[in-house]
């Protein structure tokens, strides 16, 4: 199966691993992973296609599939975080590294909302991401 490439930063190749919560078949907020670390990535612009982008741990993306942590927290609770504006193709993409104080909060999900696994498709990929995470425990 190709991966599809999301995003690049600072030449790190991040592609999409899972969508959890789409709208019109387009991922409003999904999982990426590089070769090294996972991202939460969040639609902040509909109509402009703007992200706003997070790393996360292993051991994050586990409370998030779980509904250990709220998906507004997951992101707010980072250092940092990539504001992402959508160009012609990912390399036009203008991609800037934010300190999260200067996230405007009104683009994250409601607070207190919790990730629930609401098809086969995003189900299945739970229990293979837990059979993944438990057998490097």
């Amino acid at each position: 199966m190709k991966k599809e490439l999301c995003f690049i930063f600072d030449d790190e190749k991040i592609y999409l691993e899972q969508s959890l919560i789409e709208y019109n078949c387009i991922p409003m907020y999904f999982l990426c992973r590089s070769n090294i670390f996972y991202y939460i990535s969040l639609c902040s612009d509909f109509d402009e296609f703007s992200y706003v982008v997070a790393r996360i741990t292993v051991n994050e993306v586990y409370k998030l599939l779980h509904g250990e942590i709220p998906m507004r927290d997951l992101i707010a609770k980072q250092k940092y975080y990539w504001d992402v504006q959508s160009g012609d193709n990912i390399e036009q993409d203008t991609v800037t590294q934010k300190r999260i104080e200067e996230l405007d909060k009104s683009v994250l999900p409601i607070e207190g909302a919790i990730f629930e696994a609401m098809n086969e498709s995003i189900k299945r990929y739970v229990e293979n991401f837990d059979s993944e995470y438990f057998s490097k425990a």
